[in-house]
């Protein structure tokens, strides 16, 4: 009964591996536009939509409505105005949104990831080698899903791979990748925002 369970768990984490892979690579190519869909979002489609007509006619009174209503008094104007008016707009409002709280601007952007400590918004977008990572981990919970079944024929003779004829291990290694995905992929969604938000940096500088 408990090998059962075992097995149950085994092809249920494996199933979760798969589903997790999607929503990551969904998320970082849909989620925010999606969310934004939602009759919550409305204000960011209405702060867009200001910024626009801000950068057309130059009748600011929308644009500094729906920016004191979507960030309050914590995103600099001038800052908004680079990421927002244009068309399309140079960054989505989500990054600034979620990371607002540790923007430092003082006319170049700079990052608080902790108190009392300021850094450079990364140069380099790193989410290609995490996505690489992040498929890895899914591949490996097939191989090891696959290899519980294998083993239930045949067992390991090598004594280095000795532990791989032991279901449980087997699914508690799943698991194990699953959380290191999920791990993955919030620091993925942490750097790519700080990326984004950085390169506002080059439009700073020159507004042109």
């Amino acid at each position: 009964m408990a090998s059962l369970v075992i097995y149950l768990l085994i092809f249920l984490g494996v199933t979760l591996a798969l589903y997790q892979f999607y929503a990551i690579y969904d998320y970082q190519n849909f989620g925010d536009d999606e969310r934004r869909d939602d009759e919550d979002k409305a204000p960011l489609r209405r702060l867009l939509a200001s910024a626009r007509d801000y950068s057309r006619t130059g009748k600011a009174d929308a644009f500094e409505q729906s920016l004191q209503q979507v960030f309050g008094d914590g995103l600099d104007r001038r800052l908004a105005e680079a990421a927002f008016c244009g068309d399309p707009a140079a960054i989505r409002p989500e990054p600034l949104l979620r990371r607002q709280a540790q923007i430092h601007f003082d006319g170049s952007i700079r990052i608080k990831p902790l108190p009392g400590w300021t850094i450079r918004p990364p140069s380099v977008d790193v989410r290609g080698f995490l996505l690489i990572v992040i498929s890895a981990n899914c591949l490996l919970a097939l191989f090891l899903g696959g290899l519980s079944i294998y083993t239930l024929g045949y067992q390991m003779q090598l004594p280095a791979l000795a532990w791989a004829n032991q279901a449980w291990i087997l699914m508690v290694l799943i698991y194990l990748l699953m959380g290191i995905t999920h791990l993955v992929a919030r620091f993925d969604l942490y750097m790519h925002d700080l990326y984004e938000i950085g390169q506002l940096n080059h439009r700073l500088a020159d507004p042109e």
